[in-house]
């Protein structure tokens, strides 16, 4: 599959700094302390709103003025202990009106030098799901009322739809809505192929009246399984921590013109895939309904075509897992640069309205939110897990929702039944050494933290015994690698295990820096926590925005099967070349 041509493709891209920013540069920051820190807070900051300005055409500049402020020089130089609350910063006097203003196209951070960018208000997105249909995900953008009929086409025929996963509706609803302002609608919905139309390429339209053009996505269908020929492997990408602040059309430009034995059929997406705590640090305001619009307008921001992440989107059928930026920063600990954080209350408002669009935006399976995502290419069974939205910093320390952890169970003793080999997908890496009560805090809890963690990895090492390799696929660390892992019963379990991290593709541009991967000593936990020993790093482990394409061929005897796997990790720079792991992986069905 080819991805879809963007005819906007200069939005996030080539423009100098000066006609993106303009003349009316604001930063958001409070009082540092001292004039150093302050300094890289404003370089960040204006980093960061750089997109801004140009994401949200159709907002009024009070949302401007509620995002970002001016420098204060008295600010800067203020002695250390006398920095000015967060809440001091002057926030827009009419949240209601900040955003969706139809009326008023070109308030905030209007476009210079090149004519007006045109965004449409109608979207769509292909999603993972089954080999016998296509999903895509509807948005509807810029409306005080979902549509009073909506009309489909497949490849020109009218259809309808053979199974709505999640009806249109508004994103912002009840408490999070005052009266009828323009907002952002989103549904998910199937169309099942008949065996002769799988497997290739299908055109589909979504018509709503008043709009002078259909929405028109052009997608194929997750493969069955996995082909014996490397000529036409099936190709998995895999990103995480995607700022578009700092992407700058990159990502668009590299992926755009990947070579065709490297096109993905499938996209796993393993967390932060907006920042809703960006730019750092922000002052939001602290009702429902304002929170709620601004918060969405990031998300409308990276799934609004032509933006640069709606082109990542479009690459293949996309499955998402969160990470703490869907929420923020460290979630769902207080994180000291976001002011909403501080309060009891104020985690309690952020984490349901970034529930509630992480739902609209980027849950597009049918199985409830949180429930693990699984999706069969035989012989590989992927699941996608949610290791992040249902922590509770007060009292449930498991990380996984209420009922996940049963369906990881079912699906690790599945494998063997099924004869499929186990890809477990998450938002942080299950190798990774536990924190202290210090570190989890101050940084971030990992997932040994938590007491669900030894039933996951028990699973894990019972589908092994079962005789299923695993594969184990994350994000989160800001470097990326591939290692081997050995069960630590390693005599009576033949099985192994592999990890691959593909950490960032748009690395947000904040005072706290990435450093290079640590040895992995330092990093990994012990085998008493992993129950594996040490793992043995392939290859080199990189540093930089990388995506990562996994590329799988299936070999051995139907009854008996398994799959070789080439690793390629691909510069998000255009002009560097990709670094393809050296040898070929094994994923065996024992």
């Amino acid at each position: 599959m080819s991805p879809r041509e963007d005819p906007v493709a200069a939005r996030d891209s080539g423009l100098g700094a000066d006609e993106r920013v303009g003349q009316d540069r604001r930063q958001t920051c409070w009082a540092w302390g001292t004039p150093g820190l302050a300094r890289q807070a404003s370089a960040s900051c204006k980093q960061q709103t750089r997109s801004l300005r140009d994401a949200w055409p159709n907002s009024s500049t009070g949302l401007a003025r509620q995002l970002t402020c001016k420098p204060n020089p008295r600010r800067v130089n203020r002695p250390a202990g006398k920095a000015r609350s967060l809440n001091a910063i002057p926030r827009a006097r009419d949240a209601s009106t900040a955003i969706g203003n139809d009326s008023h196209p070109h308030a905030i951070f209007p476009r210079r030098g090149r004519g007006a960018t045109v965004q449409p208000n109608v979207v769509l997105h292909p999603c993972g799901a089954a080999a016998d249909r296509l999903r895509v995900w509807l948005g509807i953008f810029g409306k005080t009322a979902s549509p009073a009929s909506l009309s489909w086409r497949l490849d020109g025929v009218v259809v309808e739809p053979s199974t709505v996963v999640r009806p249109l509706e508004s994103v912002r609803q009840g408490t999070y809505l005052s009266g009828s302002p323009p907002r952002t609608f989103t549904g998910v919905f199937d169309f099942v192929l008949p065996p002769a139309a799988q497997g290739r390429a299908h055109v589909v339209e979504a018509m709503i009246p008043g709009e002078p053009t259909p929405a028109s996505l052009t997608t194929s269908p997750v493969p069955a399984q996995v082909g014996t020929d490397w000529s036409q492997p099936f190709n998995v990408l895999t990103m995480s921590c995607f700022d578009t602040a700092t992407d700058r059309g990159k990502a668009r430009q590299v992926l755009s013109s990947l070579p065709q034995h490297l096109v993905p059929h499938l996209t796993l997406l393993t967390g932060d895939q907006v920042y809703l705590d960006a730019p750092t640090p922000e002052n939001l305001p602290n009702d429902d309904v304002a929170l709620a619009e601004v918060l969405e307008q990031k998300y409308i921001h990276n799934w609004r075509t032509p933006g640069v992440f709606s082109h990542v989107l479009d690459m293949a059928p996309t499955v998402c897992c969160p990470d703490d930026h869907e929420y923020w920063n460290n979630y769902p600990t207080r994180f000291a640069f976001a002011g909403n954080t501080w309060q009891a209350k104020g985690r309690q408002r952020w984490m349901a309205i970034g529930k509630r669009l992480y739902q609209c935006f980027q849950h597009t399976n049918a199985v409830p939110f949180g429930h693990p995502i699984r999706v069969d290419v035989s012989p590989l069974s992927f699941l996608v897990v949610d290791t992040r939205s249902f922590r509770d910093d007060g009292g449930n320390n498991n990380t996984l929702h209420g009922n996940a952890l049963a369906a990881v169970k079912q699906w690790a003793k599945s494998l063997k039944s099924s004869g499929h080999i186990g890809v477990f997908v998450s938002g942080q890496s299950l190798m990774e050494d536990a924190k202290g009560w210090f570190g989890a805090r101050l940084k971030d809890a990992t997932l040994a933290n938590f007491d669900d963690y030894a039933p996951i990895m028990e699973a894990l090492h019972e589908a092994m015994r079962d005789g299923s390799d695993i594969l184990l696929v994350t994000g989160d660390v800001h470097w990326s690698h591939v290692a081997q892992l050995e069960p630590v019963d390693a005599l009576v379990n033949g099985s192994r295990a592999f990890e691959v991290i593909c950490s960032p593709s748009s690395l947000l541009n904040s005072i706290f820096k990435a450093t290079k991967p640590p040895p992995i000593h330092e990093w990994a936990g012990s085998k008493r926590q992993t129950g594996m020993r040490l793992p043995t790093r392939m290859g080199k482990d990189l540093k930089g925005d990388h995506a990562c394409i996994l590329s799988f061929r299936r070999i051995g005897l139907r009854s008996a099967p398994s799959v070789e796997l080439k690793v390629t990790f691909v510069p998000l720079s255009p002009g560097e070349p990709p670094y393809e792991l050296g040898s070929t992986l094994v994923l065996r069905r024992r």
